[in-house]
């Protein structure tokens, strides 16, 4: 997570919670924080001192987060935390299995399954003329991500074939019409799953836009005004459930969130809007996990989460000056908002 965020756990961290970072909360944060009730503390990371029992819980894990809590506080994680498994089940491949899982259960149609393809022909091959989208295997969300709106093209090629280089292959998906972005979140513990609620996301050219902070009903009525069967919205949490509960809840503990969409295969014309019940998989905290928890917080169906960025130190804070408008529910930084601010995270009434 960007360091200027570094205050975003004290809205969703299991309680009570220690949350460290170098920022400090401001006043209308302090006041919204009192008003919700949470337990926790924000404190330096260089006044922490690690105690038996204490927990770490980052964004996400990996290698470099291993050896960061190893050097600062002297607590090794290494055989505990399969950061291997992670990386793997990570893999933008894993969503082949489990659309193919979810088509065993008529949920998905065989037809639209991703293929992760090795070579300049078989990429070639997989994508014709069809609309497509080419990703990198491994890769932050929204990022690594080729639009082949009329099918193949060679100008594709030395971005594809350095991807195959470097990861051992590239995944080729059909593209969709998109109606809406959702997803599923859920928390792995003691080797069992649960479901942690709905995300209802908003995102441009699969870069990500913000949240709407609504309660789980509150979400399937807006699926279900999209035109999506909402027993067919259950009966693929309930697949996602059994799969996370065999596959990845025996070795890793922590939320991770299942991104899905809600369309059309583009040039399907029969007018059937469909589910994508897997678009990838994350292992990690996410911002739609985030959402659930603050939706859960503001207990209101009217906000938007959303993390502003900038290219100019002091734009964030002159911006958030003239939208408070003296006002702090109708526009609250989460997070530091300073001088030098270039990203900052935000409940707001409008997107």
């Amino acid at each position: 997570m960007d360091k200027q965020l570094g205050l975003l756990p004290a809205w969703y961290a299991c309680e009570p919670a220690v949350v460290l970072t170098t920022d400090s909360l401001s006043a209308q944060q302090e006041k919204l924080l009192e008003k919700t009730g949470r337990n926790v503390q924000c404190i330096a990371p260089g006044s922490y001192r690690y105690a038996d029992g204490d927990v770490f819980h980052p964004w996400g894990w990996d290698a470099v987060a291993l050896h960061m809590i190893k050097k600062r506080y002297g607590v090794d994680l290494k055989g505990s935390i399969d950061v291997e498994k992670i990386r793997a089940y990570s893999h933008r491949g894993k969503t082949v299995e489990v659309l193919s899982l979810m088509a065993e259960n008529g949920l998905f149609e065989r037809e639209c399954l991703p293929r992760c393809v090795t070579s300049a022909a078989e990429l070639k091959q997989a994508t014709g003329n069809r609309p497509s989208v080419l990703k990198v295997p491994i890769s932050n969300s929204g990022r690594g991500l080729y639009w082949l709106h009329g099918g193949y093209e060679e100008a594709c090629l030395p971005w594809a074939e350095k991807t195959i280089k470097t990861q051992g292959c590239i995944m080729v998906e059909p593209l969709w019409s998109n109606l809406q972005d959702f997803a599923m979140e859920f928390e792995c513990r003691s080797g069992a799953c649960e479901f942690a609620g709905y995300s209802l996301f908003f995102s441009k050219n699969g870069v990500y836009a913000g949240n709407a902070l609504l309660g789980n009903e509150a979400v399937e009525r807006k699926l279900e005004e999209k035109g999506v069967n909402i027993a067919d919205v259950r009966a693929v949490r309930t697949v996602l459930l059994q799969y996370i509960t065999k596959h990845i809840a025996s070795f890793y503990s922590g939320p991770l969130g299942v991104d899905m969409l809600v369309g059309r295969p583009c040039g399907e014309n029969d007018g059937k809007v469909r589910i994508n019940p897997c678009v990838e998989i994350n292992l990690r905290h996410t911002m739609g996990y985030v959402s659930s928890k603050l939706s859960g917080l503001l207990g209101d169906e009217g906000y938007y989460f959303k993390i502003i960025h900038s290219r100019q130190s002091g734009e964030i804070k002159k911006a958030v000056e003239v939208n408070m408008n003296g006002n702090v529910f109708d526009f609250l930084p989460l997070t530091a908002c300073h001088e030098k601010t270039v990203v900052c995270a935000a409940v707001a009434r409008v997107l």
